[in-house]
Formats: structure tokens, C-alpha cells, sequence
């Protein structure tokens, strides 16, 4: 299958599923590639067993998904601290 009918593919399906146009235009088969490997982090996977199944080389490349985690994580915590004192505020 090409590169090309695999994207087809993925954006037939995604409207079939009922996925937001917004949505469907920035899916990609890479978007998907990613989120499974955030998914099988969450789930507690060793990060060489997820670079093992992404088929990456150098596990720095496969360590990125960490950081991505990790700057993440800052952003919610920095959003939950600025709607923070408006919730107090309401109370």
C-alpha cells in the first residue's frame, strides 16, 4: 500500500467513524504512529519495548515521546494555576 492510499485511507475511515472535519483535516498515518506510542507509554510500557515496535534505532529518538509528556504536563499545570484564582474568585 502507498503512503498515499494509506493517508486516503485513514480520512475515508475517520469520516466514517463520525471524526470532526477539524479533526480529519490534521490526521495523519505519523499523527496516529505518535499517539499510539503515547498510548502504549501511558500504559506503562518500557520505553525499548516502544522503540522496539516503532522500529527506531537510537532510543533518543523514541525518548522524545517523554518530553513531549513532560511538556505536556507543564502546560496543564500552568493553565490549571491561571484558572485557579478566577474558580476562587467565583466561589
Amino acid at each position: 500500500m502507498s503512503r498515499q492510499r494509506a493517508w486516503q485511507r485513514l480520512k475515508r475511515l475517520a469520516a466514517e467513524a463520525g471524526v470532526p472535519e477539524a479533526t480529519i483535516a490534521v490526521l495523519s498515518p505519523h499523527k496516529l504512529r505518535h499517539a499510539r506510542a503515547r498510548r502504549m507509554l501511558d500504559a506503562g510500557w518500557d520505553l525499548a519495548a516502544v522503540q522496539a515496535v516503532l522500529d527506531h534505532a537510537n532510543i533518543a529518538t523514541t525518548s522524545v515521546y517523554l518530553e513531549d509528556d513532560e511538556q505536556a504536563r507543564l502546560h496543564a499545570l500552568r493553565v490549571q494555576s491561571r484558572a485557579a484564582p478566577e474558580a476562587k474568585r467565583s466561589s
